[in-house]
């Protein structure tokens, strides 16, 4: 005698029990594409920091500062002195232009964004009136730079349109930095306008740390997915799709002078201070976009199954479980397929695909199992639905609460809506023909 006769197998409650026991089956084979998704995305990682190691990482511009001996007097142990101390002085106004050409470079099949920044500085400084003479010979303009190796071009100095040598010298806080100095005469510091001009090579983000009490930045560039960050927003921005403009105008008008014991500013010192730029970022991470989509497997298989129970309910076919368990496959496998595609071609069309192979194959194989053409098509048209519906809450990532849960309310008041008038007590109770 079988543990379950016919009309308990055949039952809705049973059917319903075992479709959800199926759906948990089916975590098995989303959990192994998942964590192919991440391996995926570990290699391009990988990818990624072998290109940037190369080629060069995030580039951090920091404003010059004058430094400026201050000479004091005092009394000591062993009698009357001097001592040297050293005051930074940031520039009155700092004008930024950049120009960034970004590229592609490629791992295998991975590519990354890198950019090639051509950088012109220009500003003023003002030595404050209460400024000690005595020691105004020895004035440094001082020029950090946090990572030598991504310089392209050695920097060059102006100093009220006269050429000025830049010597570098190594940081002791920091192995990659330097510290770019030029000597100043009290003659050549009265005026106090310089311009700098370098060439940096770089990738993923372009920051400014600027003491400056003004600071004015225009950067252009031929990428057309930028995201603005840091403490500073900016003015304005055109951004199109074969490139941007942007213009940050910002003021610091309490900016004060630093003094310290030591002459050569520090790179650590240099880091403390907020930044504000851009991020050069892909216009969709392929691989982020992977994970969301993987994370609805079990809603979208569990809305496929639906799909059939009703059909079972209300248009009196029978389907096997192993149908069901081919049908829940053929879910699993539309993600493999869109994470191979979406190495190779962009995201929409890998999903389109995707989505439309998984889809026919579905609905035909309804067609031979349902042996109805009509309802084939309605298959497909509510499969090709569903999909629309997880890519649009995928591409609408600010959004994707709202339009997901807006989504599950009407899928879920059209289902009560068809299965108003069904009997489930007398379904329940149907025996097996």
């Amino acid at each position: 005698m079988p543990i379950l006769n016919a009309s308990m197998r055949n039952s809705p409650g049973f059917k319903i029990f075992f479709i959800g026991f199926l759906v948990l089956i089916l975590l098995i084979p989303m959990d192994m594409i998942e964590t192919l998704i991440y391996q995926r995305s570990h290699l391009y990682n990988q990818a990624n920091d072998e290109i940037t190691k190369v080629w060069g990482g995030s580039h951090t511009l920091a404003a010059p500062v004058l430094t400026i001996p201050q000479l004091s007097r005092g009394k000591k142990k062993s009698g009357w002195g001097q001592t040297i101390s050293y005051k930074h002085i940031a520039a009155e106004l700092l004008n930024i232009s950049a120009d960034f050409q970004t590229q592609l470079r490629y791992r295998g099949i991975y590519k990354v964004p890198v950019y090639l920044g051509d950088l012109s500085l220009k500003g003023k400084f003002i030595v404050p009136e209460a400024t000690n003479t005595e020691l105004l010979d020895k004035v440094l303009l001082q020029f950090p730079f946090t990572n030598v190796k991504a310089l392209k071009k050695i920097p060059s100095l102006t100093w009220n349109g006269k050429p000025l040598a830049l010597t570098a010298k190594g940081d002791s806080d920091n192995s990659d930095a330097v510290i770019f100095q030029a000597l100043i005469t009290a003659e050549e510091m009265m005026q106090g306008e310089f311009e700098i001009n370098y060439q940096v090579a770089g990738s993923s983000t372009f920051n400014i740390q600027s003491l400056a009490k003004r600071t004015k930045l225009q950067l252009d560039s031929n990428w057309g997915s930028p995201s603005f960050q840091g403490e500073s927003i900016p003015t304005t921005h055109n951004i199109q799709t074969n490139g941007f403009t942007a213009v940050w105008d910002i003021n610091k008008l309490f900016t004060k002078s630093e003094s310290s014991s030591e002459e050569a500013i520090s790179s650590d010192w240099i880091v403390k201070q907020k930044t504000f730029g851009v991020n050069f970022i892909q216009p969709a991470d392929t691989y982020q976009m992977l994970t969301r989509s993987a994370k609805y497997a079990v809603l979208f298989i569990s809305l496929t199954f639906t799909i059939y129970f009703l059909i079972e309910i209300i248009g009196a076919n029978k389907l096997h479980f192993v149908q069901y368990l081919f049908i829940g496959l053929a879910n699993c496998i539309f993600y493999l397929l869109l994470l191979s595609l979406a190495e190779h071609i962009k995201f929409g069309a890998a999903y389109f695909l995707s989505a439309g192979a998984s889809s026919l194959l579905i609905s035909l194989y309804s067609k031979s199992v349902l042996q109805n053409t009509y309802k084939a098509f309605l298959i497909f048209f509510v499969l090709a639905a569903l999909y629309i519906f997880l890519f649009v809450t995928l591409q609408s990532e600010g959004f994707a609460l709202i339009t997901g849960s807006v989504g599950l309310f009407l899928i879920l008041a059209t289902l009560m809506y068809i299965t108003r008038h069904t009997d489930w007590h007398a379904r329940s109770s149907i025996p097996d023909n």
